[in-house]
């Protein structure tokens, strides 16, 4: 039986895609059961055109091309700046998509789950621009005044940077709020602010400033069991401040105390291998001996095969 022109919910059958259906049939009494036929369909919701097996169509196990559960009657809606127009059938993501216009006069293409979610509400356009403003306004904000107290070059000095203001929040942060993960390692021993920066931010960033902050350093204290004053803090690299930590392992070797990260890139020895065997208790002395006199003798036997 041809199935074309028949409708079975809100799927019309175009044509059948697999073939000539009287070559089906012959092929079905030659070499016995064929596959279901497969046909051409044409979604009456979104217009989308597809092939599916029709007796999968007609016990109704689909009743649309799929966009059922994500069409929804947006048309003419607004969402934010965005009013919707009309829908442009599913993406790869099986999602309906909607062609929107903003109040600037752009066309905006979303799905109907970011416009119901208020995730989309301007074209790309007005959110760059909504962006640059709120930059703006903030370095305008934020812009270093000159204090009275001292003479300074202002030009010397330049805007206060984001991640600045974010060093000294997340300083607050670690020292009195119970909540931070990193609490127990700060404000858990005791580890405070000095007055003179704990809700002076601008004579924290002055200090931060005059002794050589980039935003490529963080804050490290020099004494790990002192608190954030300015006698007690400097800018150092990220790997720096790591072997600065109270969690560091420190080893001792030849009457000097480093950490085990800096034995192992000054020694060249694997940081693996002597985290193994400190471990399990021996010494660093014994440790370097080993790597020298085995394991680069295994390695240069190993290189030569």
């Amino acid at each position: 039986m041809d199935y074309s022109g028949f409708v079975f919910g809100d799927i019309k059958v175009l044509k059948r895609a697999d073939g000539d259906l009287e070559k089906c049939r012959k092929s079905r009494l030659e070499k016995g059961r064929t596959t279901n036929p497969i046909y051409t369909c044409e979604c009456l919701l979104c217009g989308t055109i597809f092939d599916r097996d029709i007796y999968a169509v007609k016990k109704n196990k689909f009743q649309n091309c799929g966009c059922q559960t994500l069409q929804y009657d947006l048309k003419g809606k607004k969402f934010g700046k965005l009013t919707a127009i009309e829908p442009l059938g599913l993406n790869k993501h099986k999602e309906m998509t909607w062609r929107c216009v903003c109040d600037c006069g752009n066309e905006h293409i979303t799905t109907s789950y970011n416009l119901r979610k208020e995730i989309s509400t301007q074209c790309l356009e007005c959110s760059f621009k909504q962006c640059a403003e709120k930059n703006r306004k903030y370095y305008l904000t934020h812009e270093r005044p000159e204090p009275s107290n001292k003479v300074i070059n202002s030009t010397k000095y330049p805007l206060i940077t984001k991640r600045l203001r974010e060093t000294h929040i997340n300083m607050k942060t670690r020292c009195y709020n119970p909540n931070s993960l990193s609490y127990y390692r700060y404000g858990g021993r005791g580890i405070k602010i000095c007055d003179e920066w704990k809700d002076n931010f601008l004579a924290f960033a002055l200090w931060a400033l005059d002794n050589g902050y980039r935003d490529d350093l963080t804050i490290d204290r020099i004494d790990n069991d002192g608190d954030y004053e300015p006698s007690n803090c400097h800018f150092v690299t990220y790997t720096e401040q790591a072997n600065n930590r109270i969690t560091s392992t420190r080893l001792e070797y030849n009457g000097e105390v480093d950490t085990m990260a800096n034995w192992s890139r000054r020694l060249n020895i694997p940081y693996h291998f002597i985290q193994y065997r400190k471990d399990k208790g021996i010494c660093m002395e014994d440790i370097v001996n080993e790597f020298n006199n085995g394991a680069r003798c295994e390695r240069k036997k190993i290189e030569t095969q």
